[in-house]
């Protein structure tokens, strides 16, 4: 059970550190009025709009991080930034097959990622089994005349 536990928790880890990168930004804009949301860097502010869309949190504050984004006419798409960064420019045959390169391994990503789970929640599974045929167990019987009456737990 104890192993059990800890697998738990290194996956607990390993899903939150995914989600660092945009998670202390907005937390921290979330608590910000329309004005002080003006302050904020670009791409901190992306982060935070990114990580909000994807958190489903409260929509109050995701309609004041959007309407700030929208306000700047920033484009967040991490899809879209990563082919921007590696140096395409929009509307060109090139960024467009850049996108679909980067959505297709957006989606190997994804798979692979939910592959390992299932792996791993069908190792733990095997595992939980085989614990549950090694343990001690305890016979108890009981004799009545010629009856004989056996309890095992």
């Amino acid at each position: 059970m104890a192993g059990m536990k800890h697998f738990f928790s290194i996956l607990m880890l390993m899903f939150l550190s995914a989600c660092a990168v945009g998670t202390a930004e907005y937390l921290e804009f979330s608590e910000m009025d329309a004005q002080q949301l003006k302050q904020v860097e670009s791409d901190k502010l992306c982060n935070a709009y990114n990580y909000a869309g994807w958190s489903g949190s409260d929509g109050k504050n995701e309609t004041k991080i959007a309407a700030e984004v929208k306000r700047r006419k920033l484009e967040c798409d991490p899809l879209k930034l990563a082919c921007l960064s590696y140096g395409f420019k929009k509307n060109t045959p090139e960024f467009a097959q850049c996108m679909m390169l980067e959505k297709r391994a957006e989606e190997q990503r994804r798979q692979t990622e939910l592959q390992s789970f299932n792996q791993s929640m069908h190792n733990m599974q095997q595992q939980q089994q085989m614990q549950q045929l090694n343990r001690m167990r305890y016979t108890n019987c009981s004799r009545m005349g010629i009856s004989v009456n056996c309890t095992t737990w």
